[in-house]
């Protein structure tokens, strides 16, 4: 056959013209996932605590911040923490195999990395 693919069926399902159940079209003008604000941040584990930051408002906080440009989503996470808790990045050292946690908040996509 020449490297050609044939395909034989007997019979071909049309799709549902409606969504599953759960699911909605995302409405126009929200499709553009470049828009989203995306802010990284790091989150310390010490035996049974974790370390975090306050805000200007005295609340218990990750630390979180963009990326600078040029830089990295771990840099950006490790760079949060630094700054906000007055941490070098030399007393810690990030999990290579943990998969960063993602959240939405709002309008902006938040990773938290270990």
């Amino acid at each position: 056959l020449e490297g050609r693919l044939f395909v034989l069926a007997r019979h071909v399902a049309q799709s549902p013209a409606t969504l599953r159940e759960g699911y909605a079209v995302v409405p126009e003008g929200q499709r553009d996932v470049s828009r989203l604000r995306r802010c990284f941040g790091c989150l310390v584990l010490r035996g049974k605590k974790c370390v975090l930051a306050r805000d200007a408002d005295k609340n218990i906080r990750i630390p979180l911040d963009e990326a600078a440009l040029k830089e990295t989503a771990q840099q950006a996470a490790v760079r949060a923490l630094a700054e906000a808790c007055d941490i070098y990045p030399e007393e810690f050292f990030m999990l290579q195999n943990v998969a960063p946690a993602v959240y939405y908040e709002g309008s902006t996509v938040v990773s938290i990395f270990c």
